[in-house]
């Protein structure tokens, strides 16, 4: 039996590895173009959430 993540994507500030966001990866790109658009910060990445493992 495979568990879905709720939150599979996360919105990562690169210089302290802080995430500033979680969600879909869709919601993670919009929050980021939003919020932290790349040209003043390139160092704010959307990556997938790897803290929670899929259990089976």
């Amino acid at each position: 039996m495979m568990k879905t993540k709720k939150n599979p994507a996360r919105v990562v500030d690169t210089r302290n590895n802080a995430t500033l966001f979680t969600g879909t990866e869709w919601e993670c790109m919009e929050f980021a173009l939003k919020n932290y658009p790349h040209e003043e910060f390139p160092h704010v990445l959307v990556g997938l959430n790897d803290d929670e493992e899929d259990e089976e």
